[in-house]
């Protein structure tokens, strides 16, 4: 029997962590994953957060509005290539000096001119608006292609963060093994101490053992906790959304080379094919501006009917061809194929640092698959 000062703190020190590992090890027991099912608990499966990822995230609903702007965009394009129909009235009030005759007559009638005249044109030849109509295609591919780009991303992200939770969730499962194993460390030392077979030295390094060992499980449960937030943020759920996966972290060989994985990218990127689809665009732009240099022919009818005029006269119709064509404008069309070409030179040095980042994005990622292996 233990007396004394020393022996008294060690007894109250032993009552308190051996509550202290009771609490630890019923815990354990419990387990953090096998308590009920709340309501708002919702069984979630890889494709699961993926779909709910691509049809809730706002980024993909923002890059689907920019579709439909290149839509109407290209659609505005095509419809300038054809006919045009427009509608010019007038009336005018006439008088003077001609027309005192009429009011020595007795007439006290204002003198009115009517005119209505229609017209219907059409672009024969207009080398501005072909390659206006061209750049438009290339703009919805690009739009679509970055659509595509973005639910990459999203499907990626969704990825990570299923994947993160089944990594945090396994650390938790570790720490709760680390701490329920030290509890019983514990109390094996303090037995062996009362038997005064190892010092109280030993008991104190137990002790800070599986203090450790306890914090480090509530960090774990802290980073599970984060990563089911960041996952219900992905997928459109409510951030304190409880979720149950029943996937296991799994090791899966993966046989493709570099060679053919980068390969495979530079061919299938979405971010890639964009890039060419700028490219393209821009050369429509320059096309474009020289269309300047060029004239334009369009047919055109109009026909005029002066209808409620004093003076009437006989119905005029006219049909053909017109053509213009700006021979000196003073250097600005020029200056327009100089600006053109830049952005032409622009878009060509983002496409190759594009194929660049590519070659970089899956060398780091295929390096560190193979060291992860």
């Amino acid at each position: 029997m233990r007396t004394g000062a020393g022996g008294i703190f060690l007894n109250k020190r032993e009552r308190v962590f051996k509550k202290l590992a009771r609490v630890m090890v019923l815990t354990c027991a419990a387990g953090f994953f096998t308590g009920t099912v709340s309501a708002e608990t919702v069984k979630l499966s890889l494709a699961d957060s993926v779909q709910m990822a691509l049809e809730n995230n706002r980024s993909i609903k923002q890059a689907l509005t920019d579709v439909d702007a290149a839509h109407w965009s290209l659609s505005e394009a095509r419809r300038s290539m054809g006919p045009r129909l427009t509608w010019e009235s007038t009336a005018a009030r006439i008088g003077g000096e001609a027309y005192e005759s009429a009011r020595a007559f007795g007439s006290e009638k204002y003198h009115y001119n009517y005119g209505n005249t229609g017209t219907i044109a059409m672009p024969v030849y207009n080398a501005a608006l072909s390659a206006q109509r061209r750049a438009a295609r290339y703009a919805l591919s690009a739009a679509d292609l970055a659509l595509e780009q973005t639910k990459q991303s999203v499907r990626l992200t969704a990825t990570k963060g299923y994947f993160n939770i089944l990594q945090a969730r396994n650390l938790v499962k570790i720490r709760e093994d680390a701490v329920a194993t030290l509890t019983v460390h514990l109390n094996d030392v303090n037995a062996q101490l009362r038997a005064g077979t190892v010092a109280r030295a030993d008991v104190l390094a137990s002790e800070v053992e599986l203090a450790n060992a306890a914090q480090n499980l509530t960090t774990a449960k802290n980073t599970y906790e984060i990563a089911v937030a960041a996952l219900n943020n992905v997928i459109g759920l409510p951030a304190d959304a409880q979720l149950q996966i029943e996937d296991e972290l799994r090791y899966v060989a993966y046989e493709p080379s570099l060679a053919d994985c980068t390969d495979y990218a530079l061919l299938n990127r979405a971010d890639g094919a964009a890039a060419v689809y700028a490219v393209r665009r821009a050369e429509a732009g320059v096309r474009a501006a020289r269309a300047g240099y060029l004239p334009t022919v369009s047919r055109a009818i109009a026909g005029e009917h002066a209808f409620g005029s004093e003076h009437t006269s006989s119905n005029q119709w006219s049909a053909g061809l017109r053509a213009s064509w700006n021979a000196f404008d003073n250097g600005v069309t020029d200056a327009q194929v100089q600006a053109a070409k830049a952005a032409l030179r622009k878009a060509e040095e983002a496409e190759a640092a594009t194929e660049e980042q590519i070659r970089l994005d899956v060398r780091t990622a295929y390096l560190n698959l193979r060291a992860a292996e």
